[in-house]
């Protein structure tokens, strides 16, 4: 028994040190620019600004705006710029450390404008957080806290 806590502890340790940062995602280095040009209908319901987190440098303008007509929410983030890492994801979240939080998908560049369209029924009323996570460690990369 105290050689398997042993073992976990410095398995875990080996995680934190080397962290998320440890290995490349894949996600298009280059600046993305993605269209917002369909939202000039849409009603803008939260903002925040991403601030990095744990080490990492992100930083970026996020906007979440709703369209009636389609029932859809589009998260906007602009002029975004991250750190690199596997496994890296955009998150809305209930406070920062994604316990409920919904998955929009990949991150799809490390940098520019980044759009996630989604349901209606997906953005449950207590997200107040958008996070870039790198599932691997379960860490943040960077947060911003949404405000109408």
């Amino acid at each position: 028994m105290i050689q398997m806590r042993l073992f976990l502890l410095v398995f875990l340790a080996q995680f934190a040190f080397i962290g998320c940062g440890g290995g490349e995602s894949g996600v298009a280095s280059e600046n993305v620019v993605e269209s917002v040009d369909d939202l000039d209908t849409s009603t803008l319901v939260f903002r925040g600004s991403l601030s990095g987190q744990n080490g990492y440098s992100t930083t970026g303008d996020v906007e979440i705006f709703f369209d009636e007509d389609t029932n859809q929410y589009s998260l906007i983030i602009d002029n975004f710029a991250t750190d690199d890492g596997p496994a890296l994801f955009v998150y809305l979240s209930q406070g920062r450390f994604a316990l409920n939080f919904e998955n929009l998908g990949s991150l799809k560049a490390l940098g520019g404008r980044l759009r996630y369209d989604f349901p209606a029924d997906q953005f449950d009323p207590s997200f107040d957080h958008v996070l870039i996570w790198c599932d691997q460690v379960a860490q943040s990369f960077g947060e911003a806290q949404l405000t109408p």
